[in-house]
């Protein structure tokens, strides 16, 4: 039994390049799924893979970062404040 929680843990580990990515929602979440799992194992590759699922990720389109939309943002019943009213400058009595 004991060796079956060290297989498990050790997974854990060796995915959590994928694991980070996939919880972050990467544009590059295959890509770097591929990587630790092809190439993991080198170390090396384990490495820029983490490096990789860290990195900024790029928002979908109409999406922010933090993977909410604006009306998410502002809350239920709430908008954007209006734009202040402004009258347009005095025109220039010179011309």
């Amino acid at each position: 039994m004991d060796g079956v929680l060290v297989l498990i843990v050790l997974l854990a580990v060796y995915f959590l390049p994928a694991v980070v990515a996939a919880f972050r929602r990467h544009h590059n979440g295959g890509a770097i799924l591929l990587t630790n799992l092809l190439l993991g194992w080198t170390g090396l590759g384990w490495i820029i893979a983490l490096v990789w699922s860290v990195t900024a990720t790029r928002p979908a389109d109409g999406e922010f970062r933090s993977g909410q939309r604006p009306s998410e943002l502002l809350g239920e019943g709430m908008s954007r404040p209006a734009a202040p009213d402004r009258a347009r400058p005095p025109a220039d009595p010179r011309r």
